[in-house]
């Protein structure tokens, strides 16, 4: 155990002299990846306000793109299955209830969600009730999904503490 706080510390260390140096540190993206233009579709769940972890970021899109990595997890879904959560998400969106942007000082367990459709993107961001009743929808929509396609919402519906998913 003295060994890890002891190469933490230096690890620490390093990157100040780095950046002392005029080094840049490239640290992965707050809210994840944004994909590049060739990928026409996809949908994103980033949390915002404090936090005291790193969240996971979670993409979906019928087409496969590169991600920074963990904490952020992309789910390819098929043409069809994608169609379903898009069309949801979209009337989600669209509610009377729903912000467009970002708030000054988002509560802990805020939800960001967008989706991106040929050029244009609509973002709504939720507070954590309906961001955990959004999360149960979105799971209990009528597609057959993987367990491997559900589980990083599961684990996000988690993060920000939802009871019921």
């Amino acid at each position: 155990m003295k060994n890890v706080r002891y190469l933490s510390v230096l690890a620490g260390l390093a990157m100040l002299l780095t950046a002392a140096a005029g080094a840049q540190i490239k640290w992965p993206p707050f809210f994840g990846t944004t994909p590049s233009n060739s990928v026409a579709h996809w949908i994103n769940y980033a949390v915002l306000g404090p936090r005291n972890m790193p969240f996971p970021s979670v993409w979906m899109s019928p087409q496969r793109f590169k991600t920074s990595g963990y904490p952020e997890f992309l789910i390819v879904l098929p043409p069809l299955k994608y169609a379903v959560v898009a069309i949801f998400t979209q009337y989600r969106i669209a509610r009377y209830n729903c912000a467009g942007g970002e708030p000054q000082r988002p509560p802990w367990y805020t939800l960001q969600v967008s989706e991106h459709d040929d050029g244009r993107t609509q973002t709504c961001v939720m507070l954590q009730t309906s961001a955990c009743h959004y999360l149960s929808d979105v799971l209990h929509l009528p597609i057959d999904w993987s367990l491997k396609e559900r589980q990083p919402i599961v684990d996000l519906a988690h993060s920000i503490k939802c009871k019921d998913v």
